[in-house]
């Protein structure tokens, strides 16, 4: 068995360090774990649980943060190419997506060109998803190659996201042929690659080194130094955005390998054991930590709660492990487009932004349902009116000035709203941007229509009536058609000095008497329009929408050909669970779609996969399973004439790949009461 081992660290070079010495499993803590106590580092409370839809009896081991989830290595394919040297399938790259606690479900293989015929180990990915970089055995034409020992050396390769898949694989300029350059982690801003490499010059056995990035280059990579290193092995780097390198070593601990952190971002550099419970007497490695400090993930062979081998843990804490993070002090001046004179009152609402665009809260979004080209129905997310965002953050002074901490490594939008003006929205990120001032210009302009507000409710119960036709009359003719979000409500902006006349319709209600709004020449005021429906039978509310209604979702979409739902591609499931969370009792059936590209049997199962992933989506966001159905329908409906054969542009076979969501039931229960 220790043979086995032995070949496990030289050739997939130190993936899990198993063959280190009983003593070394069994060491005690010493005075570098005990100033964790000093620190107050073990006083927070920890909540660790296997990640049991991922894990097996195989190895999982050393996630990195990708899209809505994870990708782990894993040697778990039992059918799949065999290492013989090991015994073993090689490692192989998996992706699992999170449900809404962030707890990975199960997962699926990650890539077909990076799942290769050789050992993959830990990656790391670029702020955007669009970059790779990778641990893979060193290779030559397709083939392992060897050094002068007769060891295969591991070497860290970048790969770009591709149309169908991860392309122009190339291996970084430091590699080389006679040693080892494995387990790379980027810092936020993409400028620096942190590494782990037995190359010479070092501390000791592994050592961690950083590469500075210069266009396309990077250059000649650097030991972190003997106050990060040690004699010993140091390895698996996650470098945190709060400027804290995680990383996991055979020093003196608490046994095996330990996870330590650094925090690089100060002169004096510290390292330290983080403690217990995320180190045992066993191997504890592969520490990722997501922006906010309180939840994370690392993996660990520590027996008594594996499922075989090294498992996958997710952790949260009750404090930020990275207190460490800085401010942006920036200060918001507010002028007046036109006078260029700074605005006074003006209010600021600021909100943080996630990775696919939108605000970190749901709250702050309605739903709006529209009619498409085909006679189906689309679905987006828009933004509430200020008012109804909650109370701002702060008032611009007499200065048109606002000062606000904005924390590092961070996307923000800022919104600027006063009476008179037009609501300014700016985005703003302090990605990369180092501690100290910044000055943020917004400019607002006065208004060159009217904004009118409206909303249509149900006569007697005030219930809101979504996705009402509002066609807006100048005369005689039809200048504007709109619909009611699901909140009832619409916006548009008049222009001055008009009348308007204002119909509303939809179908099992009686057509309310048209209303008229005159706008006169002061335009900053707002408008209203409030207008109540009469429902032809009292059913008709119980359903919202109606039964059969089918929902397609274009803009869902997948990495390559592969049933993974990209971050900045989820708006419209967004939108969905936010439908579904509003009328509690609506089922759906999903259909996923694929083009015409590649054989009916594969389009099939993998339209499948990506209705299944839809499907998991809206679960993790809290969407009861029992209300979702998914299928996949492949190339069974081509909406164009891009079928088998026929040479189209990327964009129209993009047309043929949609998820379609049909409301299989809905039935909302609203009571009406007309009196006698």
């Amino acid at each position: 068995m220790k043979k086995l081992l032995l070949s496990v660290f030289c050739i997939f070079s130190l993936i899990i360090f198993n063959n280190f010495s009983a003593q070394a499993q069994k060491s005690a803590k010493t005075k570098s774990s005990d100033k964790l106590y000093e620190r107050g580092f073990v006083k927070r409370k920890v909540d660790i649980r296997n990640c049991s839809n991922v894990n097996s009896k195989a190895l999982e081991y050393s996630p990195a943060f990708y899209q809505n989830g994870l990708v782990f290595v894993s040697n778990r394919n039992a059918n799949g190419p065999r290492d013989n040297n090991i015994k073993s399938t090689f490692f192989q790259l998996y992706y699992a997506e999170n449900d809404r606690n962030n707890f990975p479900m199960k997962p699926v293989e990650f890539s077909f060109e990076l799942n290769s015929e050789r050992h993959e180990g830990p990656l790391t990915f670029s702020r955007d998803g669009n970059t790779v970089y990778f641990t893979r055995n060193n290779e030559k034409n397709g083939y392992s190659k060897k050094d002068a020992t007769g060891k295969v050396r591991m070497k860290i390769y970048e790969a770009k996201r591709g149309l169908r898949d991860w392309q122009d694989v190339r291996e970084l300029t430091f590699n080389s042929d006679d040693f080892t350059c494995f387990h790379p982690t980027l810092s936020a801003d993409g400028r620096y690659l942190y590494f782990s490499s037995d190359m010479p010059g070092g501390y000791g056995d592994f050592d961690l080194y950083v590469s500075e990035r210069k266009g396309d280059t990077w250059l000649k990579p650097v030991n972190l130094g003997p106050k990060v290193n040690s004699t010993k092995k140091d390895a698996f780097p996650f470098m945190h955005e709060s400027g804290i390198l995680f990383f996991s070593s055979n020093r003196d601990g608490f046994g095996g390998l330990d996870i330590f952190a650094a925090n690089l971002s100060k002169t004096e550099i510290d390292v330290f054991n983080i403690g217990e419970p995320f180190n045992s007497a066993d191997d504890d490695l592969g520490f990722i930590l997501e922006p906010n400090g309180m939840t994370g993930y690392f993996s660990s062979n520590r027996r008594e709660k594996t499922f075989g081998q090294d498992d996958i843990f997710m952790f949260d804490v009750d404090e930020p492990l990275t207190n460490e993070t800085y401010n942006i002090n920036g200060t918001i001046v507010i002028n007046d487009a036109a006078t260029k004179e700074a605005v006074a009152g003006a209010a600021v609402r600021i909100f943080e932004r996630s990775g696919n665009g939108m605000l970190n809260n749901g709250n702050w979004y309605d739903v709006l349902i529209e009619p498409d080209n085909n006679g189906n129905s689309k679905i987006k997310l828009v933004r509430k009116q200020a008012t109804d965002l909650g109370k701002p953050d702060k008032f611009s002074t007499t200065a048109g000035s606002v000062n606000y901490n904005f924390k590092n490594e961070r996307d923000y939008i800022i919104l600027v709203t006063k009476d008179g003006y037009e609501d300014a929205e700016l985005q703003y990120t302090t990605l990369g941007r180092p501690q100290g001032l910044d000055t943020i210009a917004v400019q607002i302009g006065k208004p060159a229509c009217a904004q009118l507000v409206g909303q249509v409710v149900a006569e007697k119960t005030n219930a809101r009536i979504p996705s009402v036709i509002v066609t807006i009359m100048e005369g005689s003719n039809a200048i504007q058609t709109l619909r009611t979000n699901d909140n009832g409500t619409f916006e548009t902006c008049l222009k001055p000095n008009k009348t308007y006349t204002f119909t509303y319709e939809k179908e099992g209600f009686g057509k309310a008497k048209p209303q008229t709004i005159t706008v006169g020449n002061d335009i900053s005021k707002p408008y209203s329009s409030n207008i109540s429906l009469v429902p032809n039978e009292a059913e008709v509310l119980s359903k919202p929408i109606t039964t059969g209604t089918v929902i397609v979702l274009e803009n869902i979409y997948y990495d390559f050909n592969k049933a993974i739902i990209r971050a900045d591609a989820t708006k419209e499931l967004d939108a969905l669970a936010s439908l579904m969370q509003r009328y509690k009792t609506m089922e759906v059936e999903l259909s996923a779609h694929t083009d015409s590209r590649g054989n009916n049997e594969y389009n099939l199962k993998l339209s499948t996969a990506r209705a299944l992933a839809a499907k998991n989506y809206l679960v993790g966001l809290g969407i009861d399973i029992q209300r979702i159905s998914s299928r996949g329908a492949g190339e069974s409906n081509i909406r164009n004439r891009c079928a088998d054969g026929v040479d189209c542009p990327e964009e129209e076979h993009q047309y043929n790949r949609r998820t379609e969501v049909r409301v299989t039931k809905i039935n909302e229960g609203v009571e009406v009461k007309y009196g006698k």
